[in-house]
């Protein structure tokens, strides 16, 4: 079971990964800048940015029709609402 805990402050994302569980040790797996220009994010700088529409209820954080990226990319960041904790 791997578990993503994505963090998004200052301009700066990063999101790690505990590959066995909540109890496994936290990894780097992504780190870069991002922005948001309306109802968009705007993951990394240069000519092959990462970009997700998104939406905000309560603590849940959706992101939809992710573009750019690698292999795998769209099940990491979409398949389930980032919740705030």
């Amino acid at each position: 079971m791997a578990v993503y805990e994505l963090t998004l402050k200052n301009g700066t994302v990063q999101l790690a990964v505990r590959i066995g569980g909540l109890k496994a040790p936290l990894e780097p797996a992504y780190s870069g800048s991002f922005r948001v220009e309306r109802n968009q994010f705007i993951f990394g700088d240069g000519g092959n940015p990462l970009t997700a529409k998104f939406t905000v209820n309560a603590d849940a954080l959706t992101l939809k029709d992710l573009q750019g990226g690698q292999c795998g990319d769209i099940a990491i960041w979409t398949t389930k609402p980032w919740t705030r904790r």
